[in-house]
């Protein structure tokens, strides 16, 4: 089916779309924190397997990428305790090193997105329907709204839980459309 989609900059939604971001920005983020933690953390035995480890890092991810990227080289003995003086290490184990990196810009693009609000209607013509009026009657739905709200309330429910037979149901409900309309 066609559509028209009229996007439009919420005023109301501007100062709740930066705490949202944030929210998910920051989860997001600390996953990412802590799954490059968990890579480090492995030892690899060759540095070509360090570097395909780092190089397998994903790149470009919503919130974080990897700033710089190192190969570190430790020593490490078999046996616990401190080694003997001058006694050479048994394995030389590499591990990665590396920061991670925010984008402010991504941050910026996303907040402007969540604060605004995409309207969708099946009039294709703008001259019949403008997006200015397209976007009155959305805002001016909240009113009918309120007045439905009425209609699932739980004591209008209890009321036709007491009611056995379908057409006095339909009948309260019929009586409580026309209160609203009223």
């Amino acid at each position: 089916m066609a559509q028209r989609w009229v996007v439009s900059d919420s005023e109301p939604r501007r100062p709740q779309a930066p705490r949202t971001v944030d929210k998910h920005w920051r989860r997001q983020s600390e996953a990412a924190l802590k799954a490059f933690q968990q890579r480090c953390r492995t030892a690899l035995a060759c540095e070509a397997d360090a570097q395909q480890a780092l190089a397998r890092f994903p790149q470009g991810g919503h919130t974080t990428t990897l700033a710089d990227r190192l190969l570190g080289s430790r020593p490490r003995d078999s046996k616990r305790g401190r080694p003997g003086p001058g006694a050479p290490p048994e394995q030389v184990v590499y591990q990665s090193e590396g920061a991670l990196a925010s984008s402010i810009a991504a941050r910026e693009a996303l907040v402007a997105q969540q604060s605004g609000c995409i309207l969708a209607t099946h009039v294709l013509d703008d001259h019949t329907l403008p997006p200015l009026e397209l976007l009155a009657g959305y805002t001016g739905q909240n009113h009918v709204a309120r007045g439905l709200r009425l209609l699932k309330d739980p004591r209008l429910l209890a009321s036709s839980r007491s009611l056995k037979q379908p057409e006095r149901i339909m009948a309260l409900l019929m009586v409580m459309t026309v209160c609203l309309l009223v």
